[in-house]
């Protein structure tokens, strides 16, 4: 965690509210959790967006040889930290509209998240996202302070009927290119094909489709399919990046993008996420920074102001 935004020791666990969120608080919550944790509804829509076609053509493998080499790339990365600046564009009655922020990111291998929002003019945190296995959050601390959590991932949207295609942060390290693969499918490996020049392969179980480049096993492009099969959030990875490894020298043999740019399905909104290349690295990543009762005691959110979101709205 940051040094200046430590949390004190928690206070004994104490119940949270299960009351709903009233409808007021809807719309913020889209906007938020589109900022600072990427539930992004829509199959890419911008047709200007390509992944680069190789010169050649691709030789297909078999999925434990492209599942082998990927992960090779990732060696050593069971974690990553950095800085980053965020760039959210959408349209509001069709006047484009644009908001700036910087950021934090905490990742760790599988399901730990902290993105952390700042203005860029501003002291002190304006947006805490993040999960561990348990659970994951939103702590909204622009003007009154809010906080959103569940254990399931959109069981409120479903049951309310509102943002059907909600995002799990705990889905986050796929759309950064940095999740391992599971080289133990067996018989039931996936399909390895080929499009524009690039493998291609289905993970059912994940719901993740990737487009992987031949030469150096990176994935260039993620899609996250919803329960009717349809890509919901597409993310387009480029410049690759080096990242600092503890107990390695800098040989710079894993890599990760340092720029991620994730489309809707409208081709109206767009997030762009710009990792700093000299904060990448494996090591300095706290355990505060993943625990929900010690952000609860740091940011105090008033509890009526505190939503469970595996909570239906009718109960």
């Amino acid at each position: 965690m940051d040094h200046g935004h430590r949390p004190t020791t928690p206070e004994p666990k104490r119940d949270v509210d299960h009351r709903p969120a009233p409808a007021s608080l809807r719309l913020n919550v889209i906007l938020s959790f589109s900022l600072a944790t990427l539930i992004l509804p829509g199959l890419s829509g911008c047709q200007t967006i390509k992944v680069s076609k190789q010169q050649s053509p691709v030789a297909l493998i078999s999925y434990d040889v492209l599942a082998r080499e990927f992960n090779q790339h990732l060696l050593g990365l069971d974690q990553l930290a950095a800085t980053m600046t965020m760039r959210f564009e959408w349209f509001d009655n069709d006047k484009k509209r644009t908001q700036q922020a910087d950021g934090r990111l905490a990742v760790r291998i599988p399901s730990y998240l902290r993105l952390s929002v700042t203005h860029i003019a501003k002291p002190g945190f304006i947006l805490w996202a993040g999960s561990n296995p348990h659970r994951y959050w939103l702590f909204d601390l622009r003007d009154k302070k809010k906080l959103h959590f569940g254990r399931q991932a959109g069981a409120r949207t479903k049951s309310a009927g509102i943002l059907q295609e909600m995002l799990d942060p705990r889905q986050v390290p796929w759309l950064l290119g940095i999740m391992p693969l599971d080289e133990k499918y067996g018989t039931e490996s996936p399909t390895v094909s080929e499009h524009d020049g690039h493998y291609m392969v289905d993970l059912p179980s994940q719901q993740c489709r990737l487009w992987i480049d031949p030469l150096s096993y990176q994935a260039v492009r993620v899609d996250l399919f919803n329960d009717q099969g349809k890509s919901f959030v597409t993310a387009w990875l480029s410049k690759f990046k080096p990242v600092d490894i503890a107990g390695r020298p800098p040989d710079g043999r894993t890599r990760i993008a340092s720029a991620i740019k994730i489309t809707w399905a409208d081709g109206k909104q767009q997030l762009q996420l710009r990792l700093s290349p000299a904060s990448l690295r494996n090591h300095g990543i706290g355990d505060n920074q993943f625990d929900f009762d010690r952000l609860m005691d740091y940011f105090k959110v008033p509890i009526e102001h505190q939503v469970n979101l595996d909570i239906p709205e009718s109960e």
